[in-house]
């Protein structure tokens, strides 16, 4: 099976569950609204992948890591805003201009900084 992004492993397993709970109009046309589906990696990673056909608040997209050294988010208040979290604190990025740490301090960040989580 092919390798999730950048995780460096295989997909071994999938286990997925779908149901109706926002419009029966689409299990009508026997498919779901919302689904969870898990995927277990060669390396022993999880992902998570939750999908909904409804959001009340707009359209949600994001992508949220977890790891041992911290968390990483990105998300779409912005096209191109990245949050990393670690013991070092929350750091937010916006990729292609000049953003501000938490602290306030500018830096460019064009990528994720290396030795971030």
């Amino acid at each position: 099976m092919r390798s999730l992004g950048s995780a460096g492993s295989e997909v071994e397993e999938v286990y997925a569950m779908g149901a109706v709970l926002i419009d029966p109009a689409i299990g009508d046309a026997g498919d779901v609204d919302t689904a969870v589906t898990t995927l277990k990696m060669a390396n022993g990673a999880l992902a998570v992948i939750e999908n909904s056909r409804q959001a009340v608040y707009g359209y949600d997209q994001r992508v949220e890591v977890f790891g041992s050294k911290g968390s990483a988010e990105a998300a779409n208040e912005t096209a191109n805003r990245v949050t990393v979290s670690g013991a070092g604190g929350v750091r937010r990025h916006q990729v292609g201009e000049r953003a501000a740490d938490v602290d306030g301090d500018a830096e460019p960040a064009h990528r994720v900084p290396s030795g971030s989580p």
